[in-house]
């Protein structure tokens, strides 16, 4: 009779406080900022007694993860009642040392006071924390946090490499030619374009646990598949200060980046819209990262093509990397433990002269255009010929120059003009005596010319000829009596 006395007492007085239906989200080390504000689970707390509870706490814990639990204060729950919580986490640093998925053990705790006494109830529950490099499809914005432009490896990789190998052309917007520069060090370290054999992005469902490298570790193993490389392009270019975007397309991943010109500059990039994009009124230009190695040109022309192919399909989605940030930020990495050796300016260098040139052939069609078009309609119109030839000279595409006067010279065999702007490219390169030649020959055709003058008489004084500098110049000033004004800092060179 005791004994059931007891157990009688003992169930009237026993809390109804209870912890039930606990249910946990997948949780991926990379996205542990977003679960400061992005509920990683749900619990319901229910009351069983006909009395109401007050000034409970929930605390919600996992072991090793998280320096401090998370806690919910519930100043009433109602008799006969159950209340649904959303369970966030403060991660540490830890996380990003999870390299392959780890299970852990979760712990939701509830305190309270029964009978004016400190009571307290808790579940744990077995939960999976995925590796640093997992990520889910379904929500695209994801990637955002595997592109860490702050990285120190990333950053002293990509700014060292640019300082060393950076072109000057001035015709040439200057993002552009950062992106092309970019994938031109890329290929010359030796960056390689390589199928994930396990999982495939082809072959991924939106709910398909996929692995993405981090730019840092890409650089290192010097290959990665279409995530991997866009991933790297994106997050160079953002440590650059150029804004980028990722672009999901069937079965594939690219990325494009903002010129920052605006739509009505466009002419400025290129003359064919179809290698362009107008995003928010500005001018952006679709890469293919997986060409990495091959031709930058070839590599934006395709990825163009599978922009505009996709997006009249409507089978395109675009992630502007500052948009997803909003939702999942960057990872803190910790500094590397290891550096990665920069590629040698040697297989650089041919490179970006290659594509520095091509890039400036697609920008000077703007300037070049008025004068093909006269040519178009007059084959022997020398005047416009001449004017296309010195706009590739003045920019620095001597061959295509050169290629342009050898024109002339089949139609018009004594212009001089041709000599004499043969003759500045060859000053410009600093061949001074093929120069002289040329500038002569032109001479002989326009005997009464000035500019000629000064220009033998220039050519000759940087090979040190002062005597013949100073005849010609002498020639010079008796025909135009400009050329003291003209050439004033240099004659004062000569007179010295």
């Amino acid at each position: 009779y005791a004994e059931q006395k007891r157990a009688i007492e003992f169930e009237k007085n026993a809390p109804k406080v209870i912890i039930k239906n606990l249910q946990l989200e997948q949780v991926f080390s990379a996205a542990y900022k977003q679960y400061v504000d992005r509920p990683i689970g749900k619990v319901s707390i229910k009351n069983g007694s006909d009395k109401d509870y007050v000034n409970l706490k929930l605390r919600f814990s996992i072991k090793d993860y998280m320096d401090f639990p998370f806690t919910l204060d519930i100043p009433l729950l109602k008799a006969n009642s159950t209340e649904e919580l959303e369970l966030n986490a403060i991660f540490n640093n830890r996380i990003l040392e999870i390299d392959e998925d780890t299970g852990v053990q979760v712990e939701v705790a509830v305190n309270f006071a029964t009978n004016n006494k400190d009571d307290a109830i808790r579940i744990t529950k077995p939960m999976t924390i995925y590796g640093k490099n997992a990520i889910v499809w379904k929500d695209l914005n994801m990637v955002g946090a595997f592109v860490t432009p702050k990285d120190d490896l990333l950053r002293d990789f990509v700014r060292q490499s640019i300082n060393e190998n950076k072109p000057k052309a001035d015709a040439v917007d200057r993002s552009l030619l950062t992106a092309m520069t970019l994938f031109d060090i890329f290929g010359a370290h030796g960056i390689n374009y390589v199928v994930d054999p396990n999982s495939p992005y082809s072959e991924l469902t939106e709910s398909t646990v996929d692995y993405v490298q981090f730019s840092r570790e890409t650089l290192k193993l010097k290959s990665g598949d279409c995530d991997d490389l866009s991933v790297l392009l994106s997050a160079s270019l953002e440590n650059l200060g150029i804004e980028t975007a990722i672009l999901d397309v069937p079965g594939h991943l690219l990325m494009m980046f903002n010129t920052g010109l605006a739509e009505n500059e466009r002419h400025l990039i290129s003359l064919d819209d179809d290698l362009l994009v107008i995003r928010d009124g500005k001018v952006w230009i679709p890469v293919e990262a997986t060409m990495i190695g091959q031709s930058f040109a070839e590599a934006w022309a395709e990825g163009a093509r599978k922009y505009h192919k996709y997006s009249k399909e409507d089978k395109l989605q675009v992630v502007v990397l500052n948009t997803a940030w909003n939702s999942f930020k960057p990872v803190t990495l910790k500094p590397a433990v290891y550096t990665v050796k920069l590629p040698e300016k040697q297989r650089v260098e041919p490179l970006v002269q290659r594509e520095t040139t091509l890039l400036l052939e697609k920008s000077l069609d703007r300037l070049v255009k008025p004068y093909r078009a006269l040519v178009s309609m007059d084959s022997d119109n020398i005047r416009a010929r001449l004017q296309v030839a010195i706009i590739y000279a003045k920019y620095g595409l001597f061959d295509a120059a050169n290629h342009e006067f050898d024109d002339i010279l089949s139609i018009d065999a004594d212009n001089s003009s041709v000599f004499n702007n043969r003759g500045n490219i060859y000053f410009t390169q600093k061949d001074y005596e093929r120069a002289i030649e040329d500038y002569s020959y032109a001479e002989k055709l326009s005997a009464n010319d000035a500019g000629i003058k000064m220009n033998i008489s220039m050519a000759n004084y940087q090979l040190g000829n002062l005597q013949l500098a100073s005849s010609k110049y002498e020639e010079a000033d008796m025909i135009d009596e400009t050329v003291k004004s003209k050439y004033s800092g240099y004659i004062k060179l000569l007179s010295k």
